[in-house]
C-alpha cells in the first residue's frame, strides 16, 4: 500500500493523481453499502462535513484533512480507480462541487469523474440535484431506494448551507478545492478488491460514542490554530495521544477498576457499555452545553436544518454531541484530553492506596457521586470520603440496637451499616483500635450480586423428613416444655414426624428479625440458604465459601461464632459452644459484636484527621 496527499483539486483536475495513474474517474463497485451519510441534525455527517471545513476556512487553516480514502486499479476497465473505502466522503465532495456549479456556476471539478456500478451509464448527481421529493413519483423513488434518500437529503443540505455563504461562497469554494486535502491509499492490483473491501470491514468497528469522540479529540486537538504545522508533524501528536488513550482505556477495561469508580454512575446513552475508557468519558461529559459557532452562516444553517421534515431521526450519539458542541477549538480539545489524562492518573494512585480503595468503593456503593471527586488532590478526596462515611454511620432518630428486620426504613440503614463493617474492618494496633486498611474488600464480586439482609435463624423453619433423619441430634436436643409432649416422645423413640411436627420442633420462641439474628448474603446466596434450619443452612453457607463464593465476613464469623471485639474494653462477647446451635444467647452475642464494633467505627471516622 502507497500513501499520498492530494488536495480536492489533484484529485479531480489537472495532472495529478488521475493522470499520473492513467485514469479517468473513480468507481464504486456493487459489493459496497449505499450512501449512508445523514443531514437531518447539526450533528450527522453531512452537516458536520460542512460546518467543519467552514470553520477552517474562517480560521484560515492552511490545510484540512478529509482522512483516508482507498483505491485500486479496477481489474476490468483499468482506466477507472475502484474506491474501495471512502465512498461516503467521495460522494458527499461530488454533491458538494455539483451544488457549488448549480448554485453559483463554479466549475464542477468533480463532473462525470465518479461512477457506481448500480447506476451505470446514468448521471445520478445530475438526476439527484433535479429531484424535488414533493413531486409524487420522485417520493415514491427515494422511499424505493434508501442510499438515493440519503443523497437527495444531503443534496438539499448543502443546498441549505450554501445559499447562507453569499459573497463567501466563492472563497469557500476556492478552499475547497486547494486546502481541503485527502490521503490516498493505493493497493496492489494484485489483490481483489472484494477482498481488500472484506480485509477493511472486518477491523472496522461500530461508530459509537466512544470512537467518535476519540475522533474528534484527537483531530482537534492536534488542528494548529495560530502556526503552521505539517501533516507529519500532526501524525507524530496523534500517535503519542494514542498510546496514552490505549493505556487508560486498557486500565478501565478491567471490571475491578471499573467497577470500583464507575459502577453505580448513570450513562448519558444506555446502548452502550459503560466500559474502559467510555467511562471517564462519561464522568467527564461536558457539565454546560456551549452555544454552537456564533458565525452567522453556521448559526441559520444549525436553524434551518432543525425545520426539515424528518420522523423517526434518533440521536444515537448524545454523549458525542456533548463533547462536539463544547470543543469548539484546539485549545478546548487538547486541555480535555490533559483533563481526561491526569483523571486516569489520579484514578491509579487512588487505586493502589488501600485506604482510598476501599473508602472509595464504599463511597459509589451507597450513592456517591463520583464526578463530585474526580477532580480533588489526595488530602481534599479523603476528607470528602470520611465525611461521606460519617454521614452514612450517622443514627439520628434511633440506636444501634434499635435496628431491625420488620421496619423498612431500619432494614435499609442496618443493609448499609453492616456493609461498612465488612469493608471497615477493625484491629488493635500498639494498644490503639483502628480501621485495618491492610485488606482490599472484593468490590469486583460484591457488584455481581445484590447483597441483602439474612435471618440467620429461619422465620419459617422449613425441613424435610431427610432433614429430620440428618439433623436428628438437633432435633432431640431442642428443649420442651412438657418432657410427656407426645412430639418430644416421638424423637426420643426416633419416630417420624409429620411436615406440621417438624415444623413445630424447629420453630423457636424467638424474634427472627432482631437485630443479632441478621446478616448480609447475596441473593443468590439467599435463595440457596431458603428457609432452612439453622444447621442445614451453615452447612450450605461452609459450601458456598469453600465453593469460592463470596460471603461477607461478618456472616461467615457471626455463624461460625468466631466474632470477637477488637478493644478487649467492650463488653464481652459469648457465644454458645455448640456451632450446630442458634439461640438467643448467640442472636445477643451476635448483636453485641454489631454494636461493639459500630460504635468503635464511628469513634475512629470522627477523630480522623488528614495530613498532607
Amino acid at each position: 500500500m502507497k500513501e499520498f496527499i492530494y488536495s480536492l483539486e489533484d484529485l479531480f483536475l489537472s495532472d495529478e493523481l488521475l493522470d499520473s495513474l492513467q485514469a479517468e474517474k473513480y468507481y464504486i463497485g456493487a459489493y459496497q453499502r449505499g450512501y449512508k451519510w445523514k443531514s437531518f441534525g447539526a450533528n450527522d455527517q453531512v452537516p458536520q462535513f460542512l460546518t467543519d471545513i467552514y470553520n477552517a476556512y474562517q480560521e484560515n487553516a492552511p490545510e484540512y484533512y478529509l482522512q483516508y480514502i482507498t483505491i485500486k486499479k479496477n481489474d476490468e476497465q483499468k482506466s477507472w480507480l475502484e474506491i474501495i473505502d471512502g465512498q461516503q466522503r467521495l460522494t458527499t465532495i461530488s454533491l458538494l462541487f455539483y451544488s457549488f456549479a448549480k448554485g453559483f456556476g463554479f466549475e464542477n471539478i468533480t463532473e462525470d469523474k465518479v461512477t457506481y456500478e448500480r447506476y451505470l451509464g446514468r448521471a445520478i448527481f445530475d438526476e439527484v440535484l433535479d429531484f424535488c421529493d414533493k413531486d409524487e413519483s420522485t417520493a415514491l423513488l427515494l422511499k424505493k431506494h434508501q442510499d438515493l434518500y440519503y443523497i437527495y437529503h444531503a443534496k438539499e443540505c448543502i443546498k441549505n448551507f450554501l445559499e447562507l455563504l453569499q459573497d463567501e461562497a466563492k472563497g469557500f469554494y476556492e478552499y475547497c478545492k486547494q486546502k481541503v486535502k485527502i490521503i490516498i491509499n493505493l493497493e496492489d492490483e494484485m489483490t481483489s478488491a472484494e477482498e481488500i473491501f472484506s480485509n477493511l470491514n472486518d477491523n472496522k468497528v461500530d461508530l459509537t460514542n466512544y470512537y467518535l469522540i476519540k475522533g474528534l479529540l484527537f483531530t482537534k486537538s492536534t488542528r494548529p490554530e495560530n502556526h503552521k504545522t505539517s501533516f507529519i508533524e500532526i501524525q507524530e501528536q496523534r500517535n503519542l495521544i494514542a498510546r496514552n488513550w490505549d493505556d487508560i482505556d486498557n486500565w478501565l477495561l478491567d471490571t475491578t477498576q471499573n467497577q470500583l469508580f464507575f459502577n453505580a454512575m448513570p450513562i448519558v446513552n444506555t446502548k452502550e457499555k459503560n466500559t474502559g475508557i467510555n467511562s471517564l468519558l462519561n464522568a467527564l461529559r461536558p457539565r454546560e452545553i456551549v452555544e454552537n459557532s456564533k458565525e452567522t452562516v453556521v448559526k441559520e444553517f444549525h436553524q434551518s436544518l432543525n425545520n426539515l421534515s424528518v420522523k423517526n431521526v434518533v440521536d444515537d450519539y448524545l454523549l458525542f454531541n456533548l463533547y462536539n458542541e463544547h470543543l469548539t477549538n484546539q485549545s478546548k480539545a487538547e486541555a480535555k484530553l490533559i483533563d481526561i489524562y491526569q483523571t486516569s492518573k489520579r484514578l491509579i494512585n487512588w487505586f493502589s492506596d488501600n485506604e482510598l480503595y476501599n473508602l472509595i468503593g464504599f463511597y459509589t456503593s451507597t450513592r456517591g457521586n463520583i464526578n463530585q471527586i474526580l477532580q480533588l488532590g489526595s488530602v481534599a478526596v479523603k476528607e470528602k470520603l470520611y465525611d461521606h462515611l460519617k454521614k452514612i454511620l450517622q443514627l439520628e432518630e434511633f440506636e444501634i440496637s434499635e435496628l431491625n428486620y420488620s421496619d423498612p426504613k431500619k432494614r435499609r440503614k442496618l443493609n448499609t451499616i453492616l456493609l461498612a463493617l465488612n469493608i471497615f474492618t477493625l484491629k488493635k494496633i500498639e494498644g490503639k483500635v483502628c480501621i485495618d486498611f491492610s485488606n482490599r474488600f472484593d468490590f469486583k464480586s460484591y457488584r455481581k450480586h445484590n447483597w441483602s439482609i439474612e435471618h440467620i435463624y429461619p422465620q419459617n423453619p422449613d425441613c424435610s423428613q431427610a432433614d429430620y433423619e440428618e439433623y436428628y441430634d438437633w432435633f432431640s436436643n431442642l428443649k420442651f416444655e412438657d418432657i410427656n409432649d407426645p412430639i418430644a416422645i416421638k424423637i426420643k423413640l426416633k419416630e417420624a414426624l409429620s411436615e406440621e411436627e417438624r415444623y413445630l420442633v424447629a420453630q423457636q420462641d424467638i424474634d427472627e428479625h432482631q437485630l443479632g439474628n441478621l446478616a448480609l448474603l447475596t441473593s443468590g446466596s439467599n435463595s440457596t440458604l431458603q428457609n432452612y434450619i439453622f444447621p442445614k443452612k451453615r452447612k450450605l453457607l461452609l459450601n458456598l465459601i469453600s465453593g469460592g463464593s463470596f460471603v461477607p465476613q461478618h456472616t461467615i464469623n457471626a455463624v461460625s461464632k468466631l466474632l470477637n471485639n477488637a478493644d478487649e474494653k467492650d463488653p464481652v462477647i459469648s457465644f454458645t459452644t455448640n456451632l450446630t446451635e442458634w439461640n438467643q444467647q448467640d442472636i445477643d452475642s451476635n448483636a453485641l459484636w454489631i454494636i461493639n464494633a459500630y460504635k468503635q467505627l464511628v469513634k475512629i471516622v470522627n477523630q480522623v484527621t488528614i495530613k498532607n
